[in-house]
């Protein structure tokens, strides 16, 4: 009988070590859902409408959005505890990424938890801009955004695909 416990026993603690070690694995990445491409664009819209009440300008959804995150941050438009706000702006930063990278909105899984990504199609290179900069205002820092950007761009460019015949200097 106490040997049929101990084989019990040593069975249990290797299922519950072999789960241990699934919570652990390596991260997913899902596409997004319709839940999370309606909170993408609500993000949009919300910095889309103080842009163009504060400056007169729509976004673009390319490099000179940059500028409009600066200005928004710079101008004291968004406040230190504002954190959705703060998220929208990475939203926008995100969406720079994807047009000028060729980077994809996804979802991404990790034992942390569900996080919204850019990631290099197929992969998990990715960037999380959502909180590149809601992690730094909400502590009180005025984030640089085109130095952000360009960390971003430093991180990720060895995994970009190389295209043909391309000149670098």
């Amino acid at each position: 009988m106490k040997s049929l416990f101990t084989q019990f026993f040593l069975i249990l603690a290797t299922l519950a070590s072999q789960a241990f070690a699934q919570d652990k694995s390596a991260p997913t990445i899902e596409e997004l859902r319709w839940v999370d491409t309606g909170y993408l664009q609500r993000q949009r819209a919300l910095v889309d409408d103080i842009v163009r009440s504060e400056f007169g300008t729509p976004l673009r959804g390319d490099k000179r959005d940059l500028r409009l995150l600066q200005r928004i941050l710079d101008e004291g438009l968004i406040k230190q505890m504002e954190l959705v706000k703060q998220q929208a702006l990475g939203v926008v930063l995100g969406d720079i990424y994807v047009a000028d990278l060729g980077l994809e909105w996804v979802v991404y899984l990790d034992a942390d938890g569900k996080s919204r990504a850019v990631c290099l199609p197929r992969t998990q290179h990715c960037l999380f801009p959502i909180t590149m900069i809601s992690k730094r205002a909400s502590l009180g820092a005025k984030p640089e955004i085109q130095e952000l950007y360009d960390r971003g761009i430093s991180l990720i460019q060895d995994h970009l695909p190389k295209l043909p015949y391309k000149v670098t200097q």
